[in-house]
C-alpha cells in the first residue's frame, strides 16, 4: 500500500493551491505525494511541499485520512493524509519556484471551483480538509475514496 502525504496551502482570502504534474493526465490535486520508507508522515510533507513549490511551510494539524483501495491495474492503494500547512501571501507575492514553476504547473483556486481543476475523490478530500479546518470538532477525519465510509452491516 502506497502512503501519501499533501499540503492544504490557503491564500489569505481563501484560495486552495493546487499542482499538476506534467505526468498525471492533467488532473490537479494538493502538493504532495508518496512518503518514503521509514520517512515519518510530516516529514514527507514538508519534503514534498518544498520540492514541488519551493515554499518551507510545516505540517500543523493532520486534517484528513483518506484511504482508497487499489483500482484494478490502474490505481495501487493509498492511504492519503492532508496535513494543514497553513497560509501563504498573495500570489504576486510568493518566491519565484512557485511564481514560475519547473516541473509543475500551480494554480490557487477558491473551494466552489475545485471541482472543475481536480478529480471527484481529490475534490471531496480537500473539502473534507477545509470542513476539519472549520469545524474541527464534527468534520469527518477518516475517508473511504474522498466520502463518508459504509456503516457495516
Amino acid at each position: 500500500m502506497e502512503h501519501q502525504a499533501f499540503s492544504l496551502l490557503r491564500t489569505p482570502r481563501g484560495a486552495v493551491l493546487l499542482v499538476c504534474h506534467p505526468d498525471n493526465g492533467g488532473l490537479w490535486q494538493l502538493p504532495g505525494g508518496n512518503i518514503l520508507p521509514g520517512e515519518a508522515p510530516h516529514a514527507a510533507q514538508r519534503r514534498t511541499l518544498v520540492d514541488q513549490t519551493g515554499l518551507t511551510n510545516t505540517a500543523r494539524d493532520l486534517l484528513v485520512c483518506d484511504y482508497t483501495p487499489a483500482v484494478a491495474d490502474i490505481l495501487p492503494e493509498a492511504l492519503a493524509m492532508v496535513w494543514d500547512a497553513g497560509t501563504v501571501p498573495d500570489p504576486a507575492t510568493l518566491p519565484p519556484a512557485l511564481a514560475h514553476p519547473a516541473r509543475l504547473d500551480v494554480q490557487f483556486v477558491i473551494p466552489g471551483q475545485i471541482a472543475e481543476f481536480a478529480h471527484q475523490q481529490e475534490t471531496q478530500r480537500i473539502r473534507s480538509a477545509l470542513a476539519a479546518l472549520t469545524a474541527p470538532s464534527t468534520a469527518p477525519r477518516y475517508r473511504f475514496r474522498g466520502a463518508d465510509p459504509e456503516p457495516e452491516s
